[in-house]
């Protein structure tokens, strides 16, 4: 009986022993294994400073894994950014010839937003009629007059002077629109049809690097934009000028077109204009460097077909310009600019534009089979070079 009692004792020892190291197994296999799933709502916690992305924190040592939750996230860029968000505002003196009388008439044209230093980013068609201006903020009361408009000369941008500017204006952060890619979701904020403040749209970067047509003006001017970014969010008339931000709530582009077809709307890069709005500030004025010619791409099939190296083959030299004070001649082909070689995706006029007033350039072209280097000096467009 006794042996009988020692061999239960024993077994019901070897038995919690066995349980016991099941048991540690099973939360080291756990513990080491970061796909495994058990109660989610009991993991997941809300980062604060970053809305719309979800932390599963598990354990120390454990790889923490970030999923974004888009919804959140464009929810969270729209009611951030609104606040920053304007629509422009143009007041116009109409003359009754019959009752002999002149009334003052307002209405929203289109839309702009406010960055760093109180100025207000928009389309230089926007601001192209003979008007007075003023924006009116998100809360649909507070107006303030524009006392300045600077505009581009190479492309529909503008930037407008606030009677009132101080860090207390919502702002909106610049992003980097250079490493974009098709597929990125983005949202666009404007004033739809002059009317609707506000109004967001959601859509993804459909193309980047397109070449368009886009009418301007009061007077149905058309102007080439180049290297602007193709996009399917819905872009309407009174949208020109609003931003198109990117899901951490930074300004990727303005909007400035729409084709005829339906989730077709183009925007401006935001790094081509920055150059631009660093010109404003040192001078106070937009001032944007140019080589003073009119070119074509030789691409590299063309390339193949013609016998002539890929790069922008001079047609015309303007008088008094950079490119005549370098000796450039027609029919040069500009290989590179500086280090960067000009092709179908770095042409003349998005190189350029990203360099400043008084940049020193070295030029490497090919004349007539023969390869050389040419130091330029950037000079601002419509200024006349100093001998």
């Amino acid at each position: 009986m006794k042996i009988i009692k020692s061999l239960v004792k024993n077994s019901l020892i070897l038995a919690v022993v066995f349980i016991v190291g099941v048991s540690i197994a099973a939360v080291i296999l756990i513990s080491d294994t970061p796909n495994f799933s058990f109660n989610y709502k009991s993991l997941l916690n809300l980062d604060k400073d970053k809305p719309g992305k979800v932390e599963e924190k598990i354990a120390d040592n454990v790889t923490k894994r970030v999923v974004v939750l888009e919804e959140n996230a464009v929810i969270d860029v729209i009611e951030k950014s609104k606040p920053a968000v304007v629509s422009v505002v143009a007041e116009r003196t109409v003359v009754n010839p019959f009752l002999r009388s002149a009334t003052t008439q307002s209405s929203g044209i289109g839309t702009g937003f406010i960055v760093e230093g109180g100025f207000v980013f928009t389309n230089k068609h926007v601001v192209d009629a003979d008007a007075k201006y003023s924006v009116l903020l998100n809360d649909g009361e507070t107006s303030i007059q524009v006392i300045d408009v600077q505009k581009d000369p190479l492309s529909d941008f503008a930037i407008l002077k606030l009677e009132t500017q101080n860090d207390k204006l919502p702002q909106l952060n610049l992003g980097d629109s250079d490493n974009l890619k098709v597929g990125q979701t983005v949202i666009a904020i404007g004033n739809v049809l002059g009317e609707f403040s506000n109004t967001a749209s959601k859509g993804i970067i459909s193309g980047i690097g397109r070449s368009i047509i886009a009418q301007s003006g009061a007077y149905g001017a058309s102007e080439l934009l180049d290297n602007v970014i193709q996009t399917d969010a819905a872009l309407n008339p009174g949208n020109s000028g609003g931003p198109l931000l990117d899901l951490d709530g930074n300004v990727i582009g303005i909007n400035v077109a729409r084709a005829g077809a339906e989730n077709v709307g183009f925007s401006i890069p935001i790094n081509s204009i920055k150059s631009v709005y660093e010109s404003y500030q040192n001078f106070g004025e937009i001032k944007r460097p140019y080589l003073g010619v009119s070119y074509r791409m030789n691409t590299a099939p063309q390339s193949k077909l013609n016998r002539v190296p890929v790069g922008a083959v001079i047609e015309q030299i303007l008088p008094s310009s950079p490119a005549e004070k370098a000796k450039l001649e027609e029919g040069d082909v500009i290989l590179k600019i500086n280090d960067i070689s000009l092709d179908k995706d770095n042409t003349l006029t998005r190189v350029i534009s990203k360099l400043k007033v008084g940049d020193i350039v070295k030029l490497t072209i090919d004349r007539g089979g023969d390869e050389m280097i040419l130091d330029l000096e950037l000079q601002a467009a419509g200024e006349t070079v100093k001998n």
